[in-house]
C-alpha cells in the first residue's frame, strides 16, 4: 500500500517528480511514475493504486485542469475524503473543486523548509495518521473527522450526511435546537457556506471554520438570525484542535452556544476573546506579530488592562495554526518565590501535549523536570527537552519556531522588595528561554504587560544578582485605542450578530465617551442595550440610551470599578505620581488642549520625567497630542476617564 497517489498531467512530470521526491524524503511512500507492468492495462494499474492510496494529491496546472484523467482521479480522492489539491500554477480549479482548500506550491523550488511545503506535509500527515471512520462508503475529510471527534468528546452522537455532520441528540442548552447540522470549512467561510448551512433546516447550526469569515459571511450569519430565525454557532477549527488536546470539548461547545444562541449579549465580553467573529481592530497587530515571531524576533505587547492583550494572544494562536503555540497565564505563578520549576514544566507539558496529538513522545522528553529544584538547577534539562521536542514537532507537521506566549509579566517580574532568590529564579527561567531563541533558534518569545519594565530594567535592586536577561530583548508593541471607523464597525457588527441595530448617534456618542478603547466601548453598548432596550429590542437608539452612555456611573458600577482598579490603582501601586498628576490636570481641562510647556512649568518634577510619563500615556491611548507651531498640545483622550476623575472617584492616593 502506498501512502500517497499523485495525479498530474504528463506535461507536469518534472514538477510531479520534484514533489514526489520531497514527500518521500519525509518518510512517505509515493506512487507517481506511470510505468505499467507487463500484462496489465493503464486503467487497471491506476485503479489499483488509487484504491490502495491513503492520500490523493492532485497537481492543478493550466494543463491538468482540462485533463479528463486528472479530474476523474481527483474526483475519486474527493469522494473518499482523501484529496489534497496543490497549485503548481496560478489557475482556476475545475468545477466541483473550487471550494476545496489547496496548498500553494507556485514558485516552490524544492526547499523542504519552505512554509508552503511544510503546510502541505502537515495536511498530508494529519490525513494519513488519522484512524479510519467506520463507514462502508467513504473516509471523511480530515476536518470533518476533527469535528466528529470534538462533538463526540462533548458527548454528542454524530452521523455523516453528505458534506454535513448531523447531531440528532445533544445535551445542555442546545438540546431544544436538535437535530443540529454541522459544517466544516478549512478556509474562510463565505456567504454561500452560511446559506447552505442555514438551508439544512432547524433553528440552529454549527459552523467550524479554519480562517475568519469575510464580511459577507458575517452579514450572512446576521441575516440568518434576523430574517430566517436560524442561529449559526461559529467555532474556530483551531479551538476544536486545542479542545481535543486539552479534553475540554464540552466546555468549549457550551461556551460558544451561550454566545450565539438567542438572548446573548455579545457586547458584554469581560474576559479575553477567542472568537474571531467578535474580535476587532487588531489585524495589523496580528500581521506584525506573525512576521516577527516566525522570524524569531521577541515581542513585548504592552497596554492597559482590558486593552486586548490576552485576546490578541488567543487570536495569534488561531493565526499560527501550523506552529506549536504555547500560552501560559503567569497569574498562577506570581505568589511563589521559587516559581521557575512549575513555569518551565507547564511550558513543557503544553509542548508535549501538542506533540502527542500527532506522534509518540520518547520517555526521556516526556519525563518531568526534577521536583523542588531551583530553576538554575534544571535550566539545562529544560533546554535539552525543548531542543529534543522541536524536531519531533517538525516531523509531526508543525512549522518551527515554537511560539511561547507568556501573559501578564508583572506577576513574576522582580520588584525591589523581592528576595534575591526570586530574582535568581527569574534570571534562570528567562536566560533559558532567551538561549533557545537566540542560540538554538527554535523558540520565539512573546510577553504581555501593562508597562515595558521587563524590557527596560537592566540592573536589579537586589545585590549580587546577574543583570536582567530580557534587557532590550523585545521589540515593543503597544495596543492603543481603535479609531472611529474601527469602533463603529465593532459596535455595528456585534449588534448584527445579536440580531439588533444601533443608530449612528449612539455609535458616535460611544466612540466619543470611550476614546476608542474597545472594552469601554463594548461596556457602554452593553449597558445601553440592557437598560434602554432589553432582549426584545431591534435597535439601540440614542434617544432612549443617552443617559446610560453619557452618565454611565449612575447606572453601573462596572465601569467605575475598571477605571479605579484597572487604571488608577495600577498607577498608584507603581508610584506613577507624574502620570496621575498629568491625567488630573488634563481632566480639569477636558474640553481644551493644554500646552506641553504649561504641564512642565506647573510641575516641580524634572522635564524628562514629565515627557516620559506623557510618552507612556500616549502609547496606551489615555492622552492625545497635536503638534502646533508653538509646540505640542495635549488633552485627555478618554472623556469617560475625565468624567470619573472630575467626580472625585479616586482611591486613597488622592487624600494626600
Amino acid at each position: 500500500m502506498r501512502d500517497i497517489f499523485i495525479s498530474y498531467a504528463r506535461q507536469d512530470r518534472t514538477r510531479a517528480e520534484a514533489i514526489a521526491r520531497a514527500l518521500e524524503d519525509q518518510g512517505w511512500s509515493v506512487w507517481w511514475d506511470w510505468n505499467i507492468p507487463a500484462g496489465k492495462t493503464f486503467r487497471q494499474v491506476i485503479q489499483e493504486q488509487l484504491d490502495k492510496a491513503r492520500c490523493v494529491i492532485v497537481l492543478w496546472s493550466a494543463t491538468s485542469v482540462t485533463s479528463k484523467w486528472v479530474i476523474e482521479e481527483a474526483s475519486e480522492g474527493e469522494e473518499r475524503g482523501i484529496l489534497v489539491p496543490v497549485f503548481i500554477e496560478k489557475v482556476r480549479p475545475p468545477l466541483g473543486f473550487r471550494s476545496i482548500h489547496a496548498a500553494d506550491l507556485v514558485g516552490w523550488e524544492g526547499e523542504p523548509d519552505a512554509p508552503a511545503f511544510r503546510r502541505l506535509c502537515s495536511d498530508v500527515d494529519r490525513l494519513i495518521q488519522r484512524p479510519k471512520v467506520a463507514s462502508p462508503d467513504a473516509i471523511v475529510g480530515q476536518d470533518i473527522w476533527l469535528a466528529r471527534r470534538f462533538l463526540e468528546q462533548a458527548g454528542c452522537e454524530t452521523e455523516l450526511r453528505g458534506d454535513f455532520l448531523l447531531v440528532p441528540h445533544i445535551k445542555g442548552r442546545l438540546q431544544e435546537f436538535a437535530p443540529l447540522y454541522v459544517m466544516t470549512v478549512r478556509d474562510a467561510p463565505t456567504e454561500d457556506t452560511v446559506a447552505a448551512l442555514a438551508r439544512e433546516g432547524g433553528s440552529a447550526g454549527i459552523l467550524i471554520y479554519g480562517e475568519p469569515p469575510d464580511e459577507l459571511a458575517r452579514l450572512g450569519i446576521a441575516r440568518a438570525r434576523m430574517r430566517e430565525n436560524v442561529s449559526i454557532i461559529p467555532i474556530p477549527l483551531a479551538e476544536v484542535e486545542r479542545a481535543l488536546v486539552e479534553s475540554s470539548a464540552a466546555g468549549v461547545l457550551a461556551s460558544y452556544a451561550d454566545r450565539y444562541l438567542p438572548g446573548a449579549n455579545l457586547y458584554d465580553d469581560r474576559n479575553a476573546i477567542s472568537d474571531a467573529l467578535t474580535f476587532f481592530g487588531r489585524t495589523a497587530v496580528l500581521n506584525r506579530l506573525q512576521g516577527d515571531l516566525t522570524n524569531l524576533q521577541g515581542v513585548g505587547v504592552f497596554g492597559l488592562r482590558k486593552s486586548g492583550k490576552t485576546s490578541t494572544i488567543l487570536q495569534l494562536d488561531l493565526t499560527l495554526r501550523g506552529y506549536p503555540v504555547v500560552r501560559v497565564d503567569l497569574q498562577g505563578h506570581g505568589e511563589k518565590t521559587r516559581f521557575g520549576r512549575e513555569l518551565l514544566q507547564e511550558i513543557l507539558d503544553k509542548l508535549i501535549a501538542r506533540a502527542k496529538s500527532r506522534v509518540e513522545v520518547p520517555e526521556e522528553l516526556a519525563s518531568p523536570l526534577r521536583e523542588a529544584a531551583a530553576a538554575s538547577e534544571i535550566a539545562l534539562d529544560f533546554q535539552h527537552k525543548v531542543a529534543g521536542l522541536a524536531p519531533l514537532l517538525k516531523s509531526a507537521g508543525f512549522e518551527l519556531p515554537i511560539v511561547c506566549c507568556l501573559d501578564e509579566m508583572e506577576r513574576i517580574l522582580p520588584v525591589p522588595s523581592d528576595p534575591r532568590e526570586r530574582v535568581q529564579e527569574f534570571n534562570a527561567v528567562f536566560g533559558s528561554l532567551r538561549a533557545l531563541s537566540q542560540e538554538s533558534r527554535i523558540l520565539a518569545l512573546l510577553v504581555t504587560d501593562v508597562h515595558p519594565d521587563c524590557n527596560r530594567i537592566n540592573h536589579w535592586a537586589q545585590p549580587d544578582t546577574a543583570t536582567n536577561p530580557l534587557y532590550n530583548f523585545f521589540k515593543e508593541l503597544y495596543l492603543g485605542p481603535f479609531d472611529k471607523e474601527e469602533t463603529d464597525r465593532m459596535l455595528t457588527d456585534i449588534g448584527r450578530l445579536m440580531g439588533i441595530g444601533i443608530d449612528k448617534q449612539a455609535v458616535a456618542a460611544i466612540c466619543r465617551q470611550s476614546g476608542g478603547h474597545p472594552y469601554l466601548a463594548r461596556q457602554l453598548a452593553s449597558r445601553a442595550w440592557e437598560k434602554s432596550c432589553g432582549a426584545g429590542a431591534s435597535e439601540i437608539q440614542y434617544a432612549q440610551a443617552k443617559q446610560y452612555i453619557e452618565k454611565p456611573f449612575s447606572y453601573s458600577g462596572l465601569l467605575e470599578s475598571y477605571l479605579s482598579r484597572g487604571i488608577w490603582e495600577d498607577l498608584d501601586k507603581r508610584h506613577s505620581r507624574m502620570e496621575m498628576s498629568i491625567l488630573r490636570s488634563l481632566a480639569l481641562s477636558a474640553d481644551t488642549w493644554v500646552r506641553e510647556s504649561s504641564l512642565v512649568t506647573s510641575s516641580a518634577a524634572d522635564a524628562r520625567e514629565i515627557l516620559n510619563a506623557l510618552i507612556w500615556l500616549l502609547d496606551v491611548g489615555l492622552v492625545a497630542r497635536r503638534d502646533q507651531p508653538i509646540g505640542s498640545e495635549y488633552r485627555i483622550a478618554v472623556p469617560l476617564l475625565a468624567q470619573w476623575i472630575e467626580m472625585g472617584v479616586v482611591p486613597s492616593e488622592v487624600h494626600s
